[in-house]
């Protein structure tokens, strides 16, 4: 493989995985999980960097079944371009706040907001790194997760209730309302509104 489809192969594993990306590339998992580990240790060119306005930090998941992590380290730079800054070869609190020490004061100054998952190891290091000066933002990804979580906790429990509380065929009413809770509601047609607001109600 060239260096430059190297490159692009790294730059999708951010926000994705290697399953989904040899899937993507119609290449072998081991080709892709062969790049990711050609990276641990890579230094960085800062020298190509003016600012790093925000940084991302991600894990990735190296074998199936979510074993033996490793780090990605991105930056979205002023331009709005994703970069890959470099590959850790775990996720531990230690390894990442030595990367993210290892960057030069200069550009450490530039840093407004660091992007990571819930994951405590993350957010601690940034914290110890940058210090209160720096936003840390929780992942989108991570914060949908969560709310969709409790919002099917309590409309598992509405449910239940209901099927105590309704005639039989007002409860079949109801059938397929998960979906429905979850679909854009720009997205629904008049008889799921019916049944949408027959839930609610």
């Amino acid at each position: 493989m060239t260096k430059a489809y190297a490159e692009h192969v790294l730059k999708l594993l951010v926000n994705s995985t290697v399953h989904d990306v040899s899937e993507k590339e119609d290449i072998g998992y081991d080709e892709v999980e062969g790049i990711v580990e050609g990276q641990f240790g890579q230094g960085v060119d800062w020298s190509s960097f003016s600012s790093l306005p925000t940084l991302g930090i991600d894990d990735l998941a190296l074998k199936k079944g979510h074993r033996d992590f490793a780090t990605i380290v991105s930056v979205r730079t002023e331009d709005g371009e994703n970069r890959l800054l470099g590959i850790l070869e775990n996720r531990e609190k230690a390894t990442v706040k030595a990367f993210l020490m290892s960057i030069p004061k200069h550009l450490r100054d530039t840093v407004q907001s660091v992007c990571s998952d819930l994951y405590e190891g993350y957010t601690e290091a940034a914290r110890e790194v940058f210090g209160d000066k720096v936003v840390i933002v929780a992942d989108r990804f991570h914060v949908a997760k969560l709310y969709r979580k409790e919002a099917d906790t309590v409309r598992k429990k509405e449910m239940r209730r209901l099927k105590r509380e309704l005639a039989e065929g007002e409860y079949k009413k109801l059938k397929g309302s998960m979906w429905l809770v979850r679909k854009d509601p720009d997205t629904l047609d008049e008889e799921e509104r019916a049944t949408l607001r027959l839930l609610f109600g």
